[in-house]
């Protein structure tokens, strides 16, 4: 696929003379977005709140590029994010997933020169650092006016989340940034500040167009996958680990700690005879997963998207902080992070949660204090709320966006 792509690019686009450019930009300009995708759900998920917005306010319309097998699965096994992208645009698999080598390569090819076609009429590229790296860099350095390097996850997260990991520094191809947050931008790009024009977009899940469409689509999704649930006194989700895998934050020395703190997390709940909707992680031992639950009333495996989810939910609880309790808190859920941090762990974040700024309440280890929290929400009547999303844009990036020459 690489070299595909490099003969392509550098092969052809290389013999490029001036005349054959000028051609090209005579061509009527093509008000369309190029999204270049991950391999994981995590950028579909934070970009599409933005590509829903530029197409029912500006009328554009994007396409999803998608190399790997595992994003294009993890697209359309989320029914959200699939009918999402069904809305604004469309995708393209580049692979396709085609069983003859020779049909690959020319489906490859003929996705990969409608792309660069489409560039050079004037479409936006946006990737998540794909463009920054050989071969794919060289399609940046010709279109980098028109590149936007784009933030990975849709928040802000605290920075003992990332403590312990190796930030790569890289060159940045292309003359534009896009953050969600300024913390994504310190420290993690090499770029020229002359050149290089920086958006501060903020979180792409508070944009009004998102929460809207959220909020239209929320009865359809329960209705027709849930609709064996009575949800007049709303849900409470649990945010699932993988059960059997690695798990840093937690103290040692406890056998099968993860099974333990979900076995804990049950008994509480199951005495408010509220429905308990389980989300699993992409690495969650479902076997492990479904004999825990069996024969338990009142539990339901679910696989839409968190937004949705918090439609109806009273709470979100996690057993170790996940990337969704901050979709949660964003849409004015409580959110709940039922743990056992180790003491190291606990040191470091000062009793907290690793991103506290998205729990309302962080407990560890202490299952009274977790029922009593239970049971106060719970007290409450439940009734549907909607919060206000952002209209504004004082980065300037969706006019940015919709402006082609």
């Amino acid at each position: 696929m690489v070299q595909l792509f490099q003969w392509m690019v550098v092969g052809r686009l290389g013999e490029c003379n001036h005349d054959h450019i000028m051609f090209f930009k005579f061509l009527k300009s093509k008000r369309k977005l190029i999204v270049f995708v991950k391999n994981r759900l995590v950028s579909t998920d934070a970009i599409m709140p933005l590509l829903i917005e530029m197409k029912e306010v500006y009328g554009v319309q994007s396409d999803i590029i998608v190399f790997d097998k595992l994003a294009h699965e993890g697209i359309n096994e989320n029914v959200v994010i699939r009918d999402a992208l069904k809305y604004i645009g469309k995708e393209i698999y580049i692979t396709k997933g085609k069983s003859s080598r020779v049909l690959r390569r020319v489906h490859s090819m003929f996705s990969l020169f409608s792309i660069t076609y489409d560039a050079f009429r004037g479409a936006k590229i946006l990737h998540f650092g794909i463009l920054d790296q050989w071969p794919l860099n060289v399609l940046g350095g010709i279109f980098k006016e028109n590149v936007y390097h784009i933030q990975s996850n849709a928040y802000n997260f605290d920075k003992f989340k990332f403590k312990n990991k190796l930030i790569d520094k890289y060159t940045l191809t292309g003359n534009n940034l896009v953050s969600f947050g300024s913390k994504y931008i310190k420290g993690r790009h090499i770029y020229d500040y002359e050149s290089t024009k920086v958006f501060e977009f903020g979180p792409p899940k508070k944009r009004n167009n998102w929460l809207q469409y959220i909020y239209n689509k929320s009865d359809y999704y329960f209705n027709y996958y849930h609709n064996d649930i009575d949800t007049s006194k709303g849900v409470i989700v649990l945010i699932m680990s993988s059960l059997d895998g690695c798990a840093p934050l937690l103290r040692e020395g406890v056998e099968n700690k993860q099974v333990k703190l979900f076995l804990e997390t049950l008994e509480v709940l199951l005495e408010f005879e509220i429905p308990i909707l389980v989300k699993p992680h992409v690495y969650t031992n479902m076997t492990l997963l479904n004999s825990l639950i069996d024969n338990k009333g009142g539990i339901y495996i679910t696989q839409l998207h968190p937004s949705i989810l918090a439609t109806k939910s009273r709470m979100f609880i996690a057993n170790q902080f996940s990337n969704t309790l901050a979709d949660a808190h964003s849409l004015g859920i409580t959110t709940i992070e039922y743990t056992d941090y180790s003491e190291e762990m606990l040191k470091e974040t000062r009793g907290k949660s690793i991103s506290s700024i998205f729990v309302n309440h962080f407990i560890n280890n202490d299952i009274n204090h977790f029922k009593k929290i239970v049971s106060n929400i719970l007290k409450k009547d439940f009734f549907f709320k909607k919060v206000s999303g952002r209209y504004e844009d004082k980065s300037g990036l969706l006019l940015h966006l919709s402006t082609f020459k």
